[in-house]
């Protein structure tokens, strides 16, 4: 995320802060503090558990506005490296930003709140906590080393003392401290921290009311953002030429895209790849077929169990670029799917591609006949390869190797087995099945669910004709099957709505150019359709025979609620 703020120029402030003020107080937004809590250096493998806990003073609307910042050895303050997503926090509630989540649970017997690389702490490092750009609660001194000073929390942890205020210059007085080395030997501790008041230099305290950060850490797995429609969300990227585009999808999609635990991968995937006939399932990515949600990770791996259990496939293996839960493609729900735990198994960490020579066998548990795969290939059934392929042109732009997302620049390569480790393919198969296999509704539907949970979309389910000005010039022996389109994508409607999921609108690109440098279409084209078979489906089209913007009453309300809530800070 960014974390400098732009505004749109105002030609009238005191009439936009008395609108804004009316609305959201009436609306019941709050604008609390947040101010630091705790920190913590453990003394497990690895020096886990680290964390930086926070408390809400007040009640906070839009935690999006507050940053943090470790100083390591004695650096200055620059300004915040992590931004916390939109969520919002109820008065006296805590909330805990962890380096890494496996250690942290094993410690405290729940996940934390928030991952981030940045909370590499060694008892000598300050924390600044920012809002906006200005400094609003410090622990310790940036610009001095702490290994020697009494606010030194090596293998040990601070306690910020009840009822002391925020403050941008660290005052000793407001903290309590367990002291370096407190914590050799100490396996597990209970949240929130607690030390005595009455001496700052205590015995450490490991049990403690547990109910308030469980609260906070069951809302970390849910929706996180509003949906946003398509046609709004591309609204920003200049389509000048095929690099610029590619270059501004990029920074789109990294700068609002929340990052979550692998732990809530489970619930998340619940809701998106959902049994639309049968709530209690969720539908397996090769075999088609619908388990169980209550069978996730608990069969025998048993080749050909009916029975088998369902587990997180990363569809671009984690193996071949992102190892590790704390770097953002490891939990990117873009490309994480159910899947039958034998057949997961059989896939391994195989690459995607046509396997049509050579020895081969087939995974036979698959859809459409089966998966047909060798040493070093994976070739899915037909009926969801096109849904792979934009997967893994998702992963391709999304990643390219900048710090936030701990991920390196992901590439996609026609090679059987790629020389670089961060690689997926064969891209060209995978193009062929982009135009053989077209966007699916679930695809759309799911593409409109998962903006609300980790913020940003998948283009190539909106937009399938950005693979072809992306991919067609290294893949000139492919050819579409099918005329080229750019789709609209309408819905925000949940997966189980009440009413059916809105349906694609298509139109030819009839401005395409071979150079890619008019990216654009027939506005003539744009029509609103329905669906025979879905008597309840109506489709909002991107614009009318005119031209003209058609935006819905719903997003037109929100948007201006934001930018009025905006203002207010």
């Amino acid at each position: 995320k960014k974390w400098v703020h732009s505004r749109p120029p105002q030609t009238s402030k005191m009439g936009v802060k008395l609108v804004c003020l009316l609305l959201l107080a009436s609306c019941g937004f709050g604008n609390g503090n947040l101010r630091l809590a705790s920190v913590l250096d453990g003394d497990l493998s690895g020096g886990h558990p680290k964390l930086v806990g926070l408390y809400a003073e007040e009640a906070i609307a839009n935690l999006s506005m507050y940053g943090l910042e470790v100083t390591n050895n004695g650096n200055s303050a620059s300004g915040p490296k992590f931004i916390f997503p939109p969520d919002a926090l109820a008065k006296d509630e805590y909330i805990y930003v962890s380096k890494e989540e496996n250690g942290f649970k094993s410690y405290f017997g729940v996940d934390p709140t928030y991952i981030s690389s940045i909370i590499n702490i060694n008892g000598d490092d300050s924390v600044v906590l920012y809002k906006d750009v200005t400094v609003l609660d410090v622990y310790g001194v940036p610009g001095l080393d702490g290994s020697t000073e009494s606010w030194n929390y090596f293998d040990g942890f601070a306690v910020r003392r009840l009822n002391t205020a925020s403050s941008p210059v660290f005052n000793m007085s407001a903290w309590n401290f367990s002291g370096p080395g407190a914590l050799e030997g100490i396996t597990s501790m209970t949240l929130p921290l607690t030390l005595s008041e009455s001496n700052p230099q205590s015995t450490v305290v490991t049990t403690g009311p547990t109910a308030t950060v469980s609260a906070t850490l069951s809302k970390a797995c849910g929706r996180q953002f509003p949906g946003i429609f398509a046609d709004e969300y591309y609204q920003s990227l200049d389509e000048t030429d095929t690099q610029t585009l590619r270059t501004s999808l990029n920074l789109l999609l990294a700068n609002n895209s929340y990052k979550f635990s692998y732990s809530c991968v489970w619930d998340v995937l619940q809701v998106l790849d959902e049994n639309p006939n049968n709530t209690s399932e969720v539908i397996e990515i090769y075999t088609q077929k619908p388990i169980a949600k209550s069978r996730r990770d608990r069969g025998t791996a048993t080749i050909g169990d009916l029975f088998d259990s369902w587990n997180r496939e990363h569809c671009w293996p984690k193996s071949l670029g992102f190892p590790s839960p704390t770097q953002y493609a490891y939990t990117d729900i873009h490309h994480l799917r159910p899947a039958d735990r034998s057949v997961n198994t059989q896939r391994s960490n195989k690459r995607y591609g046509i396997v049509d020579s050579g020895s081969f066998s087939t995974q036979t548990e698959c859809a459409d006949g089966g998966c047909t795969y060798n040493s070093a290939l994976w070739q899915p059934p037909a009926s969801v390869q096109g849904d792979l392929a934009r997967m893994m042109f998702y992963m391709d732009v999304r990643y390219d190797g900048d710090n936030r997302s701990e991920t390196p620049d992901l590439l996609l390569s026609n090679d059987t087995i790629p020389s670089t480790p961060a690689t997926m393919g064969k891209l060209c198969d995978l193009l062929s099945w982009h135009y053989a296999d077209p966007v699916s509704q679930h695809e759309i539907r799911r593409n409109n669910e998962a903006v609300k949970f980790q913020g940003n979309r998948n283009p190539f389910v909106d937009r399938p004709h950005y693979a072809t000005l992306f991919y067609a010039s290294r893949c000139p022996s492919v050819t579409t099957t099918s005329t080229l389109t750019t789709t609209t994508v309408s819905s925000t409607e949940p997966l189980n709505s009440s009413t059916e999921p809105l349906t694609l609108t298509e139109s030819p690109l009839s401005s395409f150019t071979d150079s890619h440098s008019n990216i654009g279409t027939d506005a003539t084209n744009h029509t609103t359709s329905q669906a025979t078979n879905h008597p309840k489906t109506t489709t909002v089209s991107t614009q009318d025979s005119s031209g003209t913007q058609v935006h819905s009453t719903a997003y037109a309300f929100f948007a201006l609620v934001m930018y009025l809530f905006n203002e207010c800070h």
